[in-house]
């Protein structure tokens, strides 16, 4: 019997929300902007780094971008409000690091127990795995109707990525595809965080594109938009 269960997950993949969903956590709000709030008392924890304490599985796949701008919007917008508070050179590496650590630190497996495709697309296995650890454990067995809700207001509330992904006039799939560039320690030779060298950085991702590993997207039509004021992009269409 597992007498505390760890998720490990990346940044934006919606750990919070697996945590609470496993818990049998009373959803009452009709729309919900981000997971972070800690929940009641759990045998469920999550976190982006190995656990020491009792059985872990993992939630992660290959949503790199989706994952990027979940975190950057619920986190770094609507719970920090990095963009308004910190200067350019901050936020614009912070962003990058992100996009390196989804690489770098987080451990993308082939086979996570927890797939985020099966979420968007075989829900039924990815609660059927859920339910699995639920018996084995002696919890609660969540409901394929309180599921299918909890998954509903988690997916309303990831970004629509549509349109971002693939579109060089972005400055978020720019700090993407950049961090990218960092995990395979292909690296710009002048300083990124000088907002005078923002077009030596869109050529530089433009022109080095091709070294990465061909990304997964998923356009949410229900989701909002990156639609984050950038002081220093405020004639960019975003």
């Amino acid at each position: 019997m597992i007498t505390k269960l760890h998720i490990k997950y990346p940044m934006g993949a919606g750990g919070g929300w697996l945590r609470k969903t496993i818990s049998h956590y009373e959803f009452d709000q009709d729309h919900y902007g981000y997971f972070h709030s800690a929940s009641d008392k759990s045998w469920v924890s999550c976190g982006h780094s190995d656990s020491t304490m009792g059985s872990q599985v993992t939630f992660s796949g290959r949503y790199r971008f989706n994952f990027f701008c979940n975190h950057i919007f619920k986190l770094y917008h609507l719970t920090n409000n990095r963009y308004q508070t910190s200067p350019y050179g901050t936020w614009f590496k912070e962003a990058i690091a992100l996009s390196f650590g989804l690489c770098h630190r987080c451990n993308y497996i082939d086979n996570p127990y927890f797939d985020f495709d099966d979420l968007l697309h075989k829900p039924d296995v990815f609660l059927g795995k859920i339910i699995k650890l639920q018996l084995a454990n002696s919890e609660f067995e969540i409901s394929k109707a309180y599921f299918d809700h909890s998954r509903n207001l988690f997916l309303a509330s990831c970004i629509d990525t549509s349109a971002h992904f693939d579109n060089f006039d972005s400055p978020w799939w720019i700090m993407f595809v950049l961090g990218q560039l960092m995990d395979q320690e292909i690296y710009p030779a002048f300083d990124i965080g000088d907002q005078n060298n923002f077009s030596k950085v869109r050529k530089f991702v433009c022109d080095n594109i091709s070294q990465c590993p061909a990304f997964t997207n998923w356009s949410n039509p229900a989701g909002a938009d990156m639609n984050i004021v950038l002081p220093e992009f405020v004639n960019t269409v975003l």
